[in-house]
């Protein structure tokens, strides 16, 4: 089984061309996105250590995380965001791995595709066969977080220059695909990659 591991940074498209490709290859699939979000909204000691070690202030009196509050806290603090950080990614990398093991001992996916935001930041590329880095301009890659996203300056400002310079993964990377123009471009290299995994799995 092959193991694909899809990065990028923010808003580059890396979420659509992974579930573009994961449906033309019919792969298992892991988001690690998905999975922080659960493991903050729904794990008992991710919450406590969160509260212990960021602050309680990111809670209602219900229990609920206002999400958007800690986002724009952890972006704008590289403590907090480094902290948060190691709370999160072992338990998320633990969770791909065990996926990764079901999924080939089920026997039913020749490839699995994991999509892995900060896969170069948290030197997580030896647990894959093949990495696709998706990018983009800056300035499109801020367009879609001020407009898409409805993300203050500041904060896109922030995002964007927290992660790994784009150029540094592209030299790491075996393929690149570029994002700045129009989704049937993104599709058609979404295609073109699926022919190029399915020739090498």
């Amino acid at each position: 089984m092959l193991v694909l591991g899809i990065t990028g940074n923010i808003a580059t498209g890396k979420s659509t061309f992974a579930r573009e490709l994961t449906g033309l290859l019919g792969a298992a699939s892991f988001d690690a996105d998905r999975s922080a979000k659960i493991l903050l909204e729904r794990d008992p000691l991710v919450i406590h250590e969160v509260k212990q070690q960021i602050g309680l202030q990111f809670f209602g009196t219900d229990g609920t995380l206002d999400r958007g509050a800690l986002r724009d806290h952890v972006f704008t603090s590289t403590a907090a965001r480094r902290t948060l950080e190691n709370i999160l990614h072992p338990r998320i990398r633990l969770q791909r791995l065990e996926a990764v093991k079901k999924t080939r001992a089920e026997g039913n996916a020749q490839t699995f595709v994991a999509e892995i935001p900060l896969l170069y930041e948290t030197n997580g590329q030896d647990d894959f066969d093949f990495v696709v880095v998706v990018g983009c301009s800056k300035q499109t890659q801020l367009q879609r977080l001020t407009q898409s996203r409805h993300l203050p300056e500041e904060i896109a400002t922030s995002m964007a220059a927290a992660q790994m310079p784009l150029l540094e993964k592209i030299y790491r990377c075996d393929l690149f695909v570029w994002n700045d123009g129009t989704a049937e471009n993104l599709s058609a290299q979404t295609l073109a990659t699926a022919q190029l995994i399915e020739s090498i799995a």
